[in-house]
């Protein structure tokens, strides 16, 4: 709350532009603290127990949506397979917190073919007292390289509005480059802003995520973003909740 409170100084004092992660103390949050490059999931690594509600929090978040069983027809798309490979990864929740998105769909559509895998930090699986059943657990840094190939969907579940243009460019271009062009899509589950006329929810959200060197982003925003590293929006699925499911292809 206290660096929130910071924010109207850091913003006057750096001339209102957009915080940008990883620019000396160009974020409200490393402004606060004094040190450069300091970033949210930083202050996570510090304080355990922060961290630990950080992880809770997750969890009650995709206990209230549902978009993967009402909105989103992933077990259409992911009853599809390839006779070449038959034990083709089905899904990668890149970020996905202990699992908890992947058990919903496991759950709600039984029918689905492939792998599940869900990508996070070790010390998100390090806190883990049992591990879910049919989902692989695979430590993965969201910056390097990604591991997984070819993989039918890949899915993005409130990841890149902690993140300004710059680093989400480095996250898309490793899922970008692990994609196969005819087979593979990207899901990116996150908040699409108006044009005008924001709701002051909505505004919030985007006001909070510019603490941290993230950001909210509307239509043009996501396209422009995406465009920029070879993919481009299929459709955008709507409904309930705050966010949207962004399908997307490689170009």
């Amino acid at each position: 709350m206290l660096i929130v409170l910071s924010n109207p100084t850091f913003f006057r004092n750096n001339g209102y532009h957009e915080p940008c992660m990883h620019e000396g103390l160009n974020t409200p949050l490393s402004g606060y603290f004094k040190k450069p490059d300091y970033g949210f999931f930083d202050y996570l690594r510090d304080h355990p127990a922060i961290q630990s509600m950080f992880i809770s929090s997750m969890k009650a978040q995709v206990r209230s949506t549902h978009l993967s069983s009402s909105v989103y027809p992933y077990d259409q798309k992911l009853s599809a397979s390839r006779e070449s490979d038959e034990i083709s990864v089905g899904i990668v929740d890149i970020g996905g917190s202990q699992g908890e998105l992947l058990q919903e769909i496991k759950a709600s559509c039984p029918g689905i073919n492939g792998r599940m895998i869900v990508q996070n930090r070790v010390e998100t699986f390090d806190s883990m007292a049992t591990k879910p059943d049919g989902i692989e657990l695979m430590a993965h840094d969201i910056l390097t390289e990604q591991p997984v190939k070819g993989a039918r969907v890949y899915h993005m579940k409130r990841i890149l509005h902690d993140w300004a243009d710059d680093k989400c460019r480095i996250i898309l271009k490793h899922t970008v480059s692990a994609m196969d062009r005819d087979w593979s899509i990207l899901l990116i589950m996150d908040a699409v802003l108006p044009m005008r006329n924001a709701s002051f929810s909505q505004a919030m959200g985007d006001h909070s995520m510019l603490t941290f060197g993230g950001k909210v982003r509307s239509e043009k925003q996501w396209k422009e973003l995406l465009a920029s590293v070879g993919l481009e929006i299929v459709k955008i699925y709507g409904g309930p909740e705050p966010e949207a499911v962004l399908e997307c292809r490689k170009v």
